[in-house]
């Protein structure tokens, strides 16, 4: 039995080719070092693989978690929560408490007409950051576009409260366009960069397990991890690609049911049809590319 080739790795999004890598990576580190076992059962050539798949896998997802955490995130999220959701909270709350006053007629009127805009919008600050920006920036637009309301505005002395939300706001909106930018920035650069390195790097040790496997005396010494392996690519090619596997299109290798690996005539020569093709040609070919949880049949961790 050898390993198949996953193809169309650049179909995957970023979080399912981590979470694919993690699983290929987990099964290959737990057979070449089982529990309690203190020397490789890989060959020394492949282990110097696997410990170059790890790393440019681990980066990768280095990459990929500053991406989601990036540093404009935490200033846009303290702003908002510092400064712009108090402020809006505090008119929003002043408006309520005029608009139920009897005593001041002019005062509830002018809190009344403005509250009644307000509302509108269904502002929530505990909504998406950007979501709540868009409302709030909509609502003050028509709020200082009517001379009714910028008066009102006026008779209550909110005038200055809602210029300084106004400008709050504002910047809360550009940390947000910058935040997007800059993760659109890694992804198209760092990330896919990282991505190509994994690739090249998985299509390797690939080739090198199914070496080691043809060399090795003891037939049956990989095959678990292969299977496992095949498993893995099968799942994603077949339930997230929607592309069928080897066992739907009767390709691959024929197992007896005591294990015992007796491969095909297909099999013998290396793969079959065009996936054997398929894996003359050059590594590495993914590009850019949260994903629904993997088969949990399948085995390995998750990311």
């Amino acid at each position: 039995m050898l390993p198949e080739k996953m193809t169309r790795l650049s179909e995957l999004t970023i979080a399912l080719h981590l979470a694919f890598m993690e699983r290929a990576c987990d099964r290959m580190v737990k057979f070449n070092r089982p529990e309690g076992a203190t020397e490789d059962q890989f060959p020394a050539k492949v282990v110097a693989q696997l410990t170059a798949f790890l790393s440019t896998k681990n980066h990768e997802d280095d990459v990929y978690r500053l991406q989601r955490g990036s540093d404009l995130t935490e200033v846009l999220f303290n702003k908002d929560q510092n400064e712009r959701d108090p402020l809006f909270r505090n008119i929003h709350n002043m408006l309520s408490m005029y608009a139920e006053n009897s005593i001041d007629t002019a005062r509830q009127t002018a809190a009344q007409k403005m509250l009644k805009v307000e509302k509108k919008y269904e502002i929530d600050t505990r909504e998406n950051l950007e979501t709540e920006g868009l409302k709030i920036s909509q609502w003050l637009q028509e709020q200082f576009a009517s001379a009714e309301l910028t008066a009102a505005a006026a008779t209550l002395g909110l005038t200055e409260a809602l210029q300084q939300l106004d400008t709050i706001n504002t910047e809360c909106r550009q940390l947000a366009g910058d935040r997007n930018d800059e993760r659109a920035l890694q992804e198209t650069s760092a990330l896919k960069n990282a991505r190509t390195a994994t690739d090249v790097e998985y299509e390797w040790m690939i080739r090198m397990l199914a070496a080691a496997a043809l060399m090795d005396n003891n037939e049956t010494r990989y095959l678990t991890l292969i299977r496992g392996l095949n498993e893995d690519i099968n799942y994603y090619k077949k339930t997230i690609l929607g592309k069928p596997s080897s066992a739907d299109t009767g390709a691959g290798t024929n197992q007896n049911e005591n294990g015992s690996g007796n491969e095909n005539e297909n099999e013998n020569q290396g793969g079959s049809g065009n996936e054997n093709q398929n894996q003359n040609e050059n590594p590495g070919t993914g590009g850019g590319g949260t994903t629904p949880d993997p088969d949990p049949n399948a085995g390995g961790t998750e990311n």
